[in-house]
């Protein structure tokens, strides 16, 4: 796949360590918030509410995170972040020893991990990719971790069956560490982040930050329907079948994974907006189709569906979110901060609104939420300007 596009050693090196990362990590999949699920007698609302604590904590400390770019580097905040993101994987190894214990390291582990890496990964990711190119470089970087992690939803769910949650989780926790490797070969881009929490803040809430913010927010809120809830919502529709539920997943990838790389290339022809704009109708309609989702069947067709104009809709969402930190110049790390946080407070919040929407209506109605989100990605294509 290097072959096809002319990228540059360091873009090499990041897809290397992103897709180690994504074989370890879709080993879990659909299985990471299961395993709560079940820990948590069952109990849906209990996963929401670690999950958005997890996420409000996020929230509040990648601005801690961000203070650490000039003294650490990137490229070694990623490589740190890394082994807490193996040490959140190896507490739940032993989980049964001592749930408590282990959900306390877990908690910490995770909140760390996040705290170090993501800022880091997406600023980098903005310095290594050709502006008039990036559409397709980010294809090209998801469409190889696919590419190697095709079949793995499957044999998760087989390993699953056969062998247990503590087996995936020593897998998972290889795997992440192994991608730490190419990072250290990696070129480190240099920043220094000068915001103080006050003057984030301000940032937050100044009227001219509101594309930006209001963009990532809708995108945060999607993207928890998307990554805690529907998982939950095929496990229980499935009714606990570990081998179908990861054979679904897998089915979807391989239905998708040629026409994201194509719609990466189509982002770069047809520009951001009008790619943004195509891909949010089928966006949209793909999960007003999930509402309608009651067996295997009907599960791949309407997340095929979705994943279709899922892809459309996020590449150029994403080139776009990088431009804007390129534009920023030495401002990238503060406007990184700014998306970031914005993420995950949309992210919070709909998992906090979701606990109360499914004590009235089926889990259901929080697909709509993620549609109507949707509709704020379009924002992302105007320019912001940090100061």
């Amino acid at each position: 796949m290097f072959l096809t596009m002319n990228i540059s050693h360091n873009l090499k090196l990041f897809i290397t360590s992103s897709t180690i990362r994504s074989v370890g990590g879709s080993f879990l999949a659909t299985f990471a918030t299961v395993f709560f699920y079940e820990m948590f007698d069952n109990s849906i609302e209990k996963v929401l509410l670690l999950y958005g604590a997890l996420y409000v904590a996020f929230a509040l400390t990648a601005h801690v995170g961000a203070k650490l770019i000039a003294p650490l580097g990137m490229k070694y905040m990623m490589v740190l972040g890394i082994v807490f993101n193996t040490l959140m994987h190896i507490v739940r190894v032993f989980w049964d020893s001592n749930p408590v214990l282990h959900l306390i390291l877990f908690i910490l582990f995770f909140i760390i991990f996040k705290m170090l890496f993501w800022v880091p990964y997406h600023i980098e990711l903005a310095a290594f990719t050709d502006k008039k190119k990036r559409g397709g470089q980010i294809a090209l970087l998801e469409n190889t971790a696919l590419g190697f992690t095709i079949i793995m939803p499957f044999l998760s769910g087989v390993f699953l069956f056969h062998f247990g949650y503590s087996a995936m989780f020593f897998i998972a926790s290889t795997f992440a560490l192994l991608s730490a490797i190419p990072l250290l070969k990696m070129q480190d881009t240099k920043e220094s982040y000068d915001w103080s929490i006050k003057k984030l803040v301000s940032e937050f809430f100044k009227k001219k930050n509101l594309p930006v913010v209001v963009s990532n927010i809708g995108n945060g809120i999607e993207d928890a329907v998307g990554s805690v809830i529907w998982p939950l919502f095929i496990f229980i529709l499935l009714s606990g079948a570990y081998i179908q539920v990861g054979a679904v997943t897998t089915l979807v990838v391989i239905s998708t994974i040629v026409l994201q790389y194509l719609f990466g290339r189509l982002t770069d022809k047809i520009g951001r907006k009008k790619a943004i704009e195509y891909g949010s109708f089928l966006n949209i309609t793909g999960w007003i189709a999930k509402i309608f989702s009651e067996s295997f069947v009907g599960i791949y067709l309407a997340d095929t569906y979705h994943k279709l104009g899922k892809r459309l809709n996020m590449i150029p969402f994403r080139a776009a979110i990088y431009d804007e930190a390129e534009y920023n110049m030495h401002h990238t790390d503060e406007f990184m901060v700014l998306r970031e946080t914005s993420f995950l407070i949309g992210k919070a919040f709909m998992l906090f609104v979701a606990i109360i929407l499914i004590q009235f209506f089926s889990i259901k109605v929080t697909f709509i939420f993620a549609a109507l989100a949707t509709f704020t990605l379009i924002l992302a294509t105007k320019k912001v300007l940090i100061t």
